[in-house]
């Protein structure tokens, strides 16, 4: 019964999954990319949690701890890339002579 709950939550795991890629493909601006790569990471994680209790070996948790530390320190490069590109051009706004003669 384990083993079947098991699978049915790796299935909807893997749809949901699915789902983000679609997301991170597609998605109409970068923040919505962005937050499809950080949800997909987390299902990536959780599928690696999953099947580490499926085949009862213990080394799936410490796999599990590094991806998730890796796809955090991932993000939050990317939402700084994000950011600084943002600034940047408003940056360049700011610095062009205005003409309104005044």
């Amino acid at each position: 019964m384990k083993v079947i709950f098991l699978d049915a939550a790796l299935l909807f795991l893997f749809v949901l999954l699915l789902f983000c890629i679609l997301r991170a493909v597609k998605g109409p601006g970068s923040a919505d990319r962005i937050i499809a790569v950080n949800v997909g990471t987390t299902i990536t994680a959780a599928i690696i949690g999953i099947f580490g209790v499926r085949s009862d070996e213990a080394f799936f948790a410490d796999v599990t701890f590094i991806y998730v530390i890796l796809s955090f320190m991932a993000v939050v490069v990317l939402v700084r890339v994000y950011l600084a590109g943002k600034t940047r051009g408003q940056e360049g706004k700011e610095d062009q002579p205005d003409d309104s003669g005044i």
